[in-house]
């Protein structure tokens, strides 16, 4: 079987071939290789799994097996195959780094580390392997060792902008002083638009506004200006205040770039900042008509309703209906939630490293723990993923039906859990209003509550619904304020408002948060 296929066959031209003869093994392999590269790993499954049966032990066949496995997430599957790979084959880097990402995925870091070392030990040359390796030392807590290796990545690559980008997010979270130096290295080198962007994005949320847009402006006459320095000029005028230089220069913006929807998003937020709901409304009729269940659009809508005083946002936002408010059960084993959580608290506490919160996150004044919570190998977070389930499918059975809600038409009754984090909230530490986009509902569950929230006068760590995150002429109040308590789920939509008041007690709050889609 050749190595590659030819470009000037089509898919087309492959399918005629399998017609003729079902079994051709190059035209299985070469269609399968052909839809991975075009993002569509389950089309490529059906065909390399068929090549597969036929050419077990056939090497280029079972390392595109590997590929599309890893692309359709089948961590443990991939993990098989790359042992079986072993068994045959001689050592390989990219085997091992596909090994190595399964084994990250699964929250398996010691396994990762051990197998990606082997992939830089065989070729210190392997940028990818390395800077897999370095993310694996980060999530394990050894943030030496992970440092070390970003340098070394960026060393080796001084504009490889996803390391630089890595590596500054650890030493923001460390509060260590050489965060940004990279990038002002990097600028000595070379000058480079893309460092630049990111400089000023990191810089902007570390605080340092003025100093991000002064790096802005050197660039928004140019035409060489990128979409992310509109976005960071819109934002930062916004919240400046500046609501009419914000529409102005987000409007530029989406005429250089009239297909990123990101700034034209932006610009319907600060047309609602400006007070012109209608305008907004408009351009987020256009965005859902491409994407209908886009959470950031639904929130700006609801957004837009509420500024028009619209009662088509009470009919999107129902806080009575729409949000979950319960302990959940005793799990097995316990004799009460207290011990549950004390135990849960004991399990999760160690896993938040960090000094400082995520940069690009909510989060303020507090820590976060990194990749998806409950894939840890803890058994306590599977007894507690189940729990929670049971109160959602409860809570989802008795919403009622409405095929033009864009939350209940949605709902199946049936659901995956797509993210999962905790967050440790210390003195001062709140959560700015946001939504998330990438969930149907979100969650938080209380683990630990200190004494302080049970203060109805302070409501330090409450629970705020419905209060826009982003600087308006006209404000939109609060809709709804929940007092947390350990043991119980919160749950909403995606979609809505969610923050936090501040804990200006010095205290600690934990919870557990997390989003799910329908299946």
């Amino acid at each position: 079987m050749v190595c590659g296929f030819n470009c000037a066959l089509t898919l087309k031209q492959y399918e005629i071939v399998l017609e003729l003869k079902a079994d051709e093994t190059e035209s299985l392999h070469n269609i399968s290789v052909i839809h991975n590269k075009l993002n569509d790993p389950h089309a490529a499954k059906k065909y390399i799994d068929n090549v597969y049966k036929l050419e077990p032990n056939n090497q280029m066949v079972l390392t595109t097996k590997i590929k599309i496995y890893l692309n359709l997430e089948f961590f443990h599957k991939v993990i098989t195959l790359c042992k079986g790979y072993f068994e045959l084959f001689d050592e390989n880097i990219s085997i091992y780094n596909s090994m190595g990402i399964a084994y990250k995925a699964l929250c398996l870091w010691d396994d990762a580390i051990e197998v990606l070392s082997r992939a830089v030990e065989l070729n210190n040359d392997f940028i990818e392997g390395k800077k897999n390796l370095a993310s694996c030392y980060h999530l394990n807590g050894n943030f030496n060792k992970a440092i070390e290796l970003y340098k070394e990545v960026i060393k080796q690559s001084p504009l490889d902008l996803d390391t630089h980008h890595w590596l500054n997010s650890l030493l923001w979270e460390l509060g260590d002083n050489t965060f940004l130096d990279s990038y002002l290295i990097a600028r000595k080198i070379s000058s480079n638009i893309g460092i630049d962007s990111d400089l000023a994005e990191k810089l902007y949320r570390s605080g340092k506004e003025e100093e991000a847009f002064d790096i802005v402006k050197t660039y928004l006459k140019s035409s060489q200006c990128p979409p992310k320095l509109f976005l960071l000029a819109g934002d930062y005028l916004r919240e400046q205040g500046y609501f009419d230089d914000s529409v102005k220069i987000l409007d530029q913006g989406f005429q250089k770039y009239s297909h990123n929807t990101l700034i034209y998003k932006e610009l319907a937020k600060s047309y609602i900042a400006i007070n012109h709901p209608q305008k907004a409304l408009e351009i987020l009729k256009n965005l859902l008509s491409e994407n209908e269940y886009n959470q950031e659009y639904l929130c700006l809508r609801n957004t837009s309703f509420a500024l028009a005083q619209s009662s088509l946002y009470d009919y999107y936002c129902n806080y009575e209906k729409f949000v979950l408010e319960q302990k959940i059960s005793i799990p097995d084993g316990y004799s009460n939630l207290s011990d549950f959580n004390h135990d849960l608290y004991q399990s999760i506490k160690k896993y938040h490293y960090y000094k400082r919160h995520p940069l690009q996150q909510s989060l303020v004044n507090g820590s976060q723990t990194s990749e998806k919570l409950f894939d840890y190998q803890l058994p306590i977070l599977k007894t507690l993923q189940q729990e929670l389930c049971l109160v959602t499918s409860a809570f989802l059975s008795d919403l009622p039906k409405d095929i033009n809600h864009p939350f209940l038409k949605r709902n199946t009754n049936s659901f995956r859990v797509t993210d999962s984090w905790s967050v440790l909230l210390n003195k001062s530490g709140f959560h700015k209003n946001h939504y998330h986009s990438e969930g149907w509902m979100s969650s938080p569950y209380y683990i630990k509550i200190p004494s302080v929230i049970d203060c109805f006068t302070k409501k330090e760590g409450w629970l705020k619904l419905g209060e826009p995150g982003f600087n308006m002429y006209k404000k939109i109040p609060v809709k709804k304020i929940i007092k947390p308590e350990e043991g119980k789920l919160i749950q909403f939509p995606s979609y809505m408002w969610h923050g936090t008041t501040a804990l200006k007690s010095d205290v600690e709050r934990l919870t557990i948060a997390y989003d799910i889609t329908p299946k």
